[in-house]
Order: C-alpha cells, then structure tokens, then sequence
C-alpha cells in the first residue's frame, strides 16, 4: 500500500480509532499484513491469520509477539 496511489486517500494518524485501517508489518512502508482496529474491549484489531482464521488481537500483543509496527490510517 505505501507506493499504490490510494495510499493518498489515507492519513496516518499517531493513535487508533475505531475503524482505522492497521497496517502491521517489521518495516514502514513494507507492511505485509493489515487489519481494522475496533475500540471495544479497549481496542482489538480483528484480522486473519491462515492458521487461526478470523481473529481478534490486542495491538501491544501483536506488536510484541510478532514484532511488528503498527499504523493506523483512516480515509482522508
């Protein structure tokens, strides 16, 4: 997504909001995966894993356990 023109329909904002787009990946501008952050529960990502199918992640975990950065964008 960081070279495609869409990308110019989206900001980066510095903290989640429900619905934003998480790009999560272990270098900006690389992400290889993506997800919608929800702002229930204090806030979760709900995304798919082949392995696990449809889940829901809370973001310090995800950035934790798999090492990734997270970003979050919303429609400009």
């Amino acid at each position: 997504m960081a070279n495609h023109p869409a990308r110019a329909e989206w900001r980066e904002i510095p903290t989640p909001e429900d619905g934003a787009l998480v790009l999560m990946g272990k270098v900006a501008g690389a992400e290889t995966h993506c997800g919608v952050y929800l702002a229930q529960d204090g806030g979760l990502i709900l995304h798919t894993d082949e392995r696990h199918g449809v889940v829901l992640d809370p973001p310090l975990e995800l950035a934790a356990a798999r090492r990734w950065r997270l970003t979050y964008l919303i429609p400009v």
